[in-house]
């Protein structure tokens, strides 16, 4: 899966775009944080005891590509996977937008609300007369700098008989705008699974959005908005892979792990001191898997106690340069200026297809005048030819 944001021709890391992500959304009075503290790491390899400033954690959300790209990946493998197993010749992949016209910012959760509504009842019907079969979907919106408003659709992977088709694109045709419903197959099962996950927040498009656009997405991230789901027979065998007994197992363990923190645990309230040390991870460092320690910096006005284990995630990815202001604001630079590239040209290239009917008029009459002048020209040489004869 493509892990990096290209930005005119180089390549940036998703940790370095979400720190972009992050400082705009600061600007704008938004806390992307899910920590007050800053945290750092402390190799255990290769450069034992060498420190890494991490910053502070952000939170868990699709906004930030570190935090959700390992979990994107799993469903990539996962859907090649069943892929392989099941074949994908039947595949379909289909895009449908919103009905209707673009929504504004504030109605954005409402909008998206209703565009799930819809496509759960109209992929039912067609489940029922059809034989439609969803096996992933994820939407997209998208802000329109142009009209201010955003666009919602949905690319979702599908199974329709064939003799089904052409009634499934017609109740989707008449329901839906902008839908694109090919016939073709899917080729590369992994390829279309990481365009609808990667495609859900773009970081480049993200930093060129308005800031009550930027403000109005990272509400939906926050709610119980869902972007990325599967269905049907993709969604029971991946069910089918779990161990029931093994979760079973799993949940009684850490139960009875917390159950020991809670009988072990000193109840006296002691004083806060030293970093707190949160767990031991796998950090990637320079494209190679290092362990490392990961701690957390202390606040001075922090007084809990030493008791108490805060959740820590167990794969960590740094980037080992750091980058200065100015290089961060070239890198923003590039970023905005690729965004908005294309759409200058889409306008340019309408501006000249709108106006080639004038241009068209302006050129005849031109070359009308010039006809005039040139047979003007030629009647007066040929009568001072005549008077010189003379």
């Amino acid at each position: 899966m493509n892990a990096f944001v290209t930005a005119e021709g180089d390549k940036m890391r998703p940790a370095m775009a979400a720190r972009l992500v992050a400082g705009r959304l600061q600007r704008i009075g938004i806390d992307p944080h899910q920590s007050a503290n800053s945290r750092y790491l402390v190799l255990l390899e290769d450069a034992p005891g060498e420190i890494i400033e991490l910053g502070r954690p952000l939170r868990e959300t699709r906004f930030f590509k570190p935090t959700a790209l390992r979990r994107d990946i799993r469903t990539v493998r996962d859907i090649e996977a069943f892929a392989n197993d099941h074949g994908h010749d039947d595949w379909l992949f289909w895009n449908v937008g919103i009905a209707g016209a673009k929504v504004t910012a504030e109605d954005l959760r409402n909008a998206l609300a209703d565009f799930n509504r819809r496509l759960n009842i109209d992929f039912t019907e067609l489940r029922k007369r059809n034989g439609f079969e969803l096996l992933m979907i994820a939407v997209h919106p998208r802000f329109d700098p142009i009209s201010g408003l955003f666009d919602l659709h949905a690319h979702f992977i599908c199974r329709v008989p064939e003799e089904h088709r052409e009634h499934a694109r017609r109740r989707l045709l008449v329901r839906f705008s902008k839908p694109d419903l090919p016939d073709d197959p899917v080729r590369n099962p992994a390829a279309c699974a990481t365009y609808m996950l990667w495609g859900v927040f773009p970081p480049e498009e993200l930093l060129t959005w308005p800031d009550h656009a930027l403000g109005a997405a990272w509400e939906l991230t926050q709610s119980r908005a869902r972007f990325v789901r599967s269905g049907g027979s993709f969604a029971k065998w991946k069910r089918s892979g779990r161990d029931p007994a093994f979760e079973a197992s799993a949940r009684a363990e850490r139960a009875r792990r917390r159950e020991n923190r809670k009988s072990t645990m000193d109840p006296r309230r002691a004083a806060a001191h030293g970093d707190r040390f949160l767990a031991k991870v796998w950090a990637s460092i320079a494209g190679k898997r290092v362990p490392a320690l990961l701690f957390e910096y202390r606040s001075k006005s922090e007084g809990e106690a030493l008791g108490t284990y805060p959740s820590a995630t167990r794969s960590v990815t740094q980037d080992r340069a750091v980058e200065t202001p100015e290089g961060l604001k070239k890198a923003l630079a590039r970023m905005v200026w690729r965004a908005v590239r294309p759409r200058a040209e889409h306008f340019g290239l309408n501006v000249i297809k709108q106006s080639r009917p004038h241009l068209r008029v302006v050129f005849e009459a031109l070359m009308r005048c010039r006809d005039e002048a040139l047979e003007r020209l030629r009647r007066s040489y040929f009568r001072l030819r005549d008077r010189i004869r003379k």
